[in-house]
């Protein structure tokens, strides 16, 4: 008999109004003042996972958990794994590697305070890693982070890694960092004036592990 592939399932945990779609009209100085909304949707999907013994790996934006560090207790008492979403889930195409530092560093310190484990993973918000923008791989690195989940392979305004083969694989970074996961997509660019980023495609598909 043969078996269905296995499956990943994640989930971004934030607000509404925190998605980049609406960035304009709810500026992030308004944030403190929109009603949440993320408690019920977050109670019915943990439901639905337990009615079905699944597990996911939940990208959780560091504001959020700040303010509602229950949410992130509920998630990881489930069994599921809490990973980073950045802390004011902003594209990377928009930070500096010092911003960007910052804010993954701020990020996975109040998460690992406050679900009482190491977070090992980030997902760019909008999957915001993109062509030109590598080296935000060697921050995550620098800043203890395992796995990334911020490439897609298509071609979409505003985000989008053309020509990435659709399978996790395992990355190793020429500035001596080795073992950053990457899950979505195997690739292999070149970097740092002609150095080569290298992935191993036959990488075992546990990105976002069942804890």
């Amino acid at each position: 008999m043969t078996l269905p592939p296995p499956h990943i399932f994640s989930v971004d945990l934030e607000e509404y109004f925190q998605v980049l779609a609406f960035e304009r009209a709810v500026p992030r100085s308004a944030w403190e003042s929109m009603p949440s909304r993320v408690d019920a949707s977050l109670n019915r999907l943990l439901d639905l996972l337990a009615r079905f013994d699944a597990v996911a790996t939940f990208f959780t934006v560091g504001w959020l958990a700040e303010r509602k560090p229950e949410l992130v207790r509920r998630v990881v008492e489930q069994g599921h794994e809490i990973a980073s979403h950045s802390w004011w889930h902003r594209r990377v195409t928009a930070l500096s590697p010092a911003e960007l530092r910052e804010d993954v560093r701020r990020c996975r310190t109040t998460l690992e305070q406050t679900a009482g484990r190491p977070v090992l993973g980030f997902r760019a918000p909008s999957f915001s890693i993109v062509p030109g923008t590598e080296w935000a791989f060697d921050v995550l690195l620098e800043e203890g982070y395992r796995y990334d989940s911020s490439i897609f392979p298509i071609h979409r305004p505003g985000y989008g890694y053309p020509g990435a083969p659709a399978v996790p694989a395992l990355s190793c970074r020429v500035k001596g960092f080795e073992g950053m996961e990457v899950t979505k997509i195997a690739f292999e660019i070149k970097y740092n004036l002609g150095e080569a980023l290298t992935s191993a495609p036959s990488a075992p598909a546990t990105a976002e592990p069942r804890k």
